[in-house]
């Protein structure tokens, strides 16, 4: 469990839902996916009430500083069947749509060797970033 103590990270994690009442306020997010990519870092979360979180980190910023943005209210869907089966987690912030899929399963393209998933960014439903989730 990721225990965020600073009330202002836990808030916009929350934002989400409750206010942030006090400087002591602690919220319990578990850190279920990282990914990678040649100029982010993004860290999927597990929130209360089945929900999940979106923290972004441009690179070369640690992920131990402030996020660069911060989606809540996100969805998982378990998708497909036996060795094509991934989870896509899903945000949307107005008109843009962020969905993080791992693990890789099938797809139409050859995936880089140790690519663990992959990142798209959708506005007005026309992809704008496909990118390969790899380790660190």
């Amino acid at each position: 469990m990721k225990i965020l103590h600073d009330c202002g990270r836990a808030a916009t994690l929350l934002a989400l839902g409750a206010a942030c009442l006090a400087s002591a306020s602690v919220v319990q997010a578990a850190p279920v996916y990282t990914c990678h990519t040649k100029r982010l870092t993004i860290e999927i979360s597990a929130l209360p009430h089945g929900q999940y979180a979106y923290q972004v980190w441009n690179k070369p910023h640690p992920t131990s500083g402030k996020p660069d943005l911060v989606l809540g209210h996100g969805t998982a869907d378990v998708q497909g069947t036996q060795m094509c089966t991934t989870t896509v987690y899903a945000f949307h912030r107005g008109d843009v749509e962020y969905d993080v899929a791992t693990p890789v399963g099938c797809t139409e393209e050859i995936p880089p060797k140790q690519a663990t998933g992959t990142l798209d960014v959708m506005i007005h439903g026309d992809d704008k970033l496909h990118a390969w989730c790899m380790p660190r």
